[in-house]
C-alpha cells in the first residue's frame, strides 16, 4: 500500500509558467529591429481600449508572450509546450461574469490569437486557436493540458510507490477525467463525423492528450475498486465478529441446559429400543404401579373386583416375563462377548395354577398369552 503523500501546494505548471506570467517581471526586449513586439503592445491596446479590465493586462500579455517564446527557443526541439501555457493563461486574466461573458470571452481570445500570429517571427510562439470556444470548454482543455505536464513530473514518480488514493489526489483526478469526457464528446472520431473533427485541437487531443486522460481514468478506477474492496472487507469482518458472538452465546446456552439435555438423552434412548425390549423395561420397573395403585380399573368399580384385578395383574406379569425371557434367549443378536442386560435376565418360575373353569389353557404357547394379555 502506498504511503501517505501530501497534496502539493503548487504543481510544476504553476511554478514553471503561471507564476511567472502573473508576476509580469519578465523583460521583453526588442530584437532584430523588426519592431513586432512593440507593434504587438500597440495592437493590444487598440483592441481592448473599450475593456478597461483587459487593457490593464495588455503589457503583462506582451511580457508573458516574450517569456513563453524565449522558453521555446531555448528548447532544442522548440517544443510548443510553453506556448500552450501562455494560451491557457489568458483565461485567468480575462474578465469573468456578466450576461455576455461567453460571447466576450470568445471575442477576446480570438482577437489575442490574431495579434499573436501577426507578431510571430522565427521560433516564437504561434498559437493555433479554436473558434467558437466558450469559457467552460476552454477551462476543460486547460485542465487536461496542465495534467499532462504535471503527470510527467509527479504522477509518474508517485506510481513507483503505488497509486495514491487519498481524497485530494482523487478529487484532482476526477476533475481531469470529467474534463476528458467533455472534450472527447466535442472531438468525435472521424467515423462519427461532425464539424468538430475539423477543429485543429481535436487532432492534438487524440495524438497528445488521450494517453493522459486514459491514465487518470485508470488510476481513479483503481482507487474506486480499492475503496469498494475495503468496505466489503470491513463488512466481512463485522459479519465474522457477529458469527463468533452468536457461537459463544450458543455454547453458553448449551452449558446451562446440560441437565435438560441429559434428561432428553434418556427419553431418546427409550425411543430407540425395539418393542419387546421396551415392554420388558416398562414391566421390570413398573412405572405404572403408582397409577394402578391409586386409580380404578376405569369402569367405576373398586372394592368388589379387587381380587379379580389382582389375579389378572399377576397373570399379566408372569406371562409377559416368560415371553420376554424367550425373546431374549432365542432372538438376541448381541454377540457373546458383549455385555447385555437382556442376556442377564433370569427366567421367573412359571405360574402353574390351574386355569379356572371355562378359562382357555395356553400352556403350550406362552408367548401368545403374554401378547394377548398385553
Amino acid at each position: 500500500m502506498a504511503d501517505e503523500v501530501p497534496f502539493p501546494a503548487s504543481f510544476p505548471s504553476d511554478n514553471n509558467f503561471y507564476r511567472t506570467f502573473n508576476g509580469g517581471s519578465w523583460t521583453c526586449d526588442e530584437d532584430g529591429g523588426s519592431g513586432k513586439l512593440k507593434e504587438l503592445r500597440n495592437n493590444l491596446n487598440i483592441a481592448f481600449s473599450a475593456y478597461s479590465e483587459v487593457l490593464k493586462q495588455t503589457e503583462n500579455i506582451r511580457k508573458a508572450y516574450c517569456f513563453a517564446s524565449k522558453k521555446k527557443e531555448e528548447d532544442p526541439s522548440h517544443d510548443d509546450t510553453p506556448c500552450w501555457f501562455f494560451y491557457y493563461w489568458l483565461e485567468d486574466i480575462l474578465p469573468k461574469g456578466g450576461k455576455m461573458e461567453d460571447v466576450q470571452f470568445q471575442s477576446h481570445i480570438n482577437s489575442i490569437c490574431t495579434l499573436i500570429k501577426d507578431a510571430h517571427e522565427g521560433n516564437r510562439c504561434k498559437l493555433t486557436c479554436s473558434e467558437n470556444l466558450n469559457r467552460e470548454n476552454f477551462k476543460q482543455r486547460k485542465t487536461i493540458h496542465d495534467y499532462s505536464y504535471n503527470y510527467k513530473t509527479i504522477e509518474k514518480d508517485l506510481l513507483k510507490i503505488g497509486p495514491i488514493c487519498q481524497q485530494r489526489w482523487s478529487t484532482h483526478r476526477k476533475k481531469v477525467t470529467s474534463a476528458c469526457k467533455a472534450v472527447s464528446e466535442k472531438c468525435p472520431d472521424r467515423e462519427s463525423g461532425g464539424a468538430s473533427f475539423d477543429d485543429p485541437y481535436c487532432k492534438d487531443f487524440k495524438d497528445k492528450y488521450n494517453f493522459y486522460c486514459g491514465a487518470a481514468q485508470a488510476l481513479e478506477s483503481y482507487c474506486t475498486k480499492k475503496a469498494d474492496l475495503e468496505v466489503a472487507q470491513q463488512g466481512k469482518a463485522q459479519a465474522q465478529e457477529q458469527a463468533q458472538s452468536t457461537f459463544t452465546k450458543l455454547n453458553e446456552a448449551e452449558s446451562k441446559a446440560s441437565a435438560a439435555s441429559s434428561l432428553s438423552s434418556t427419553f431418546g434412548t427409550l425411543a430407540a429400543l425395539e418393542f419387546p425390549a421396551l415392554a420388558f423395561f416398562l414391566y421390570k420397573y413398573k412405572p405404572w404401579s403408582f397409577w394402578f395403585g391409586n386409580h380404578t380399573s376405569g369402569n367405576g368399580r373398586s372394592g368388589r373386583n379387587t381380587r379379580k384385578r389382582r389375579s389378572s395383574t399377576h397373570n399379566f406379569g408372569s406371562s409377559t416375563e416368560d415371553t420376554l425371557t424367550t425373546y431374549s434367549t432365542e432372538n438376541s443378536t448381541i454377540g457373546p462377548t458383549e455385555s447385555s442386560t437382556i442376556d442377564g435376565i433370569v427366567p421367573s418360575t412359571p405360574y402353574t395354577r390351574q386355569p379356572n373353569k371355562g378359562q382357555r389353557n395356553n400352556a403350550g404357547s406362552r408367548g401368545m398369552v403374554g401378547y394377548q394379555n398385553l
